[in-house]
């Protein structure tokens, strides 16, 4: 949207995650942060073993970066859904279920008017799973 067409990402031939790693080859990338909206991120944090702790999805092809991730959004005060390889990573891309809406309270308001609401584990794998082909 805010980059313009970019033919591979429309027809489906690369995910976003995938696009970006071309940019920079043999860096350790793991896509995550794209799913919430920033505002919602900050309000939805909790401490580790909250009830009503949100998960954050991510992406990306390198086990050890992945574990770094996890240890960092634990830190911030989520919980991690592993989405996948990067080639897998339009499950979390724009338009997907796991896309924005598990953090909705309500999809209708304008995303700076909705005041969030926590999406578990358990939400975003279901997100995960109701995604369906790359685009």
């Amino acid at each position: 949207m805010r980059d313009g067409v970019i033919a591979e990402l429309e027809t489906g031939g690369l995910t976003a995650g995938e696009l970006f790693q071309r940019y920079v080859p043999g860096a350790r990338t793991v896509k995550t942060f794209n799913t919430i909206y920033f505002e919602h991120l900050l309000s939805l944090a909790r401490p580790a073993g909250s009830p009503d702790r949100s998960a954050l999805p991510i992406s990306g092809d390198d086990d050890a970066a992945k574990e770094s991730v996890t240890t960092l959004l634990d830190r911030l005060g989520y919980d991690t859904v592993d989405a996948g390889i990067t080639t897998q990573s339009w499950r979390i891309q724009e338009g997907s279920p796991a896309y924005v809406l598990p953090y909705l309270s309500d999809p209708r308001l304008p995303w700076p008017r909705d005041p969030g609401k926590p999406a578990d584990v358990k939400e975003i794998r279901t997100a995960l799973e109701q995604a369906r082909n790359r685009p």
